[in-house]
This record gives C-alpha cells, structure tokens and sequence, in this order.
C-alpha cells in the first residue's frame, strides 16, 4: 500500500490539463490508465492535425530543490526509445501547484536533417506559459524540418 495521499496522481494529471490548455491549439488526450507517455498533445495551429508530442507525467508532495534533476530507470528509458515523436515530462509539486519541465525525446537538426535526442536525466525547469510555447515551437519545428 502506497503511503502517498489518494488525490496525488489524479491531482498531477489535472494541472497538466490545466497549464497544457492554455493554448486554444493543444488537444490533449489521456493515454488509457498505466500507459506511458500519459498524455498525447496534438499541435492543431497552420492546418496541422498530426503533429503530437508525449508528456510523461509525475508527481511530487515536495518542493523542489535548486538544480533539481529527474532521472529514468533503465526500464523506463527501454520504454521511452522507439518512440517516434517528442517528449517531454512534466513534474508537478501537488501541495504547490508548482510544476517543472524537461525533455525526455528532445527535437534535435543536425547535418542529416531532424532528430530525437533520448535524455536519461536532465535539470527540470519551471513549467509555465513561456515554456510551453518553446515545447510547441520547438515540436513543430521539428515537424517542419521533416523529422
């Protein structure tokens, strides 16, 4: 039995429908229960109805520390790999309503055209309306570029 508090994840999943939905041209879609990315966001902005990114959800009672970093397991990075677009987690402090951002599949140009970096860990940033419009530029950039 978890000595977390009932509300916790379902309290995480809703303020990311909340911060996610602050574009009028983000739909997002629940993954079904226990499967990950927890989310599927589709860019909609230009015509464009098929350009998605993941969001990877957690959720923390804490608040965060300076320089806070989030790491995957060897599981999780095997689960992460074949997946063929953008994503990105989203941590959220609860109690706080204070949420965090990183890229787990971040969008990458190199010589040979667009790319998907896998990130075992990385320093998680303030999540707010700025960084989701980076997240949503950064995605169909990528989209652009032809993957």
């Amino acid at each position: 039995m978890s000595s977390r508090p009932w509300y916790v994840d379902e309290r995480a999943h809703h303020l990311a429908i909340v911060h996610l939905t602050r574009r009028d041209d983000l739909v997002v879609r629940s993954a079904p229960e226990d499967e990950r990315p927890g989310f599927l966001v589709t860019i909609t902005s230009g015509g464009h109805h098929w350009r998605v990114f993941g969001v990877d959800l957690r959720a923390e009672l804490a608040p965060f520390a300076a320089g806070a970093e989030h790491s995957l397991s060897d599981h999780e990075r095997e689960l992460f790999r074949d997946i063929p677009f953008p994503v990105i987690q989203l941590v959220f402090d609860v109690r706080r309503d204070d949420g965090r951002f990183r890229w787990i599949k971040e969008p990458v140009a190199g010589a040979e055209g667009a790319g998907l970096r896998l990130t075992r860990s990385g320093a998680l940033r303030p999540f707010d309306r700025a960084t989701l419009d980076e997240v949503v530029t950064a995605v169909s950039e990528w989209y652009e570029r032809g993957r």
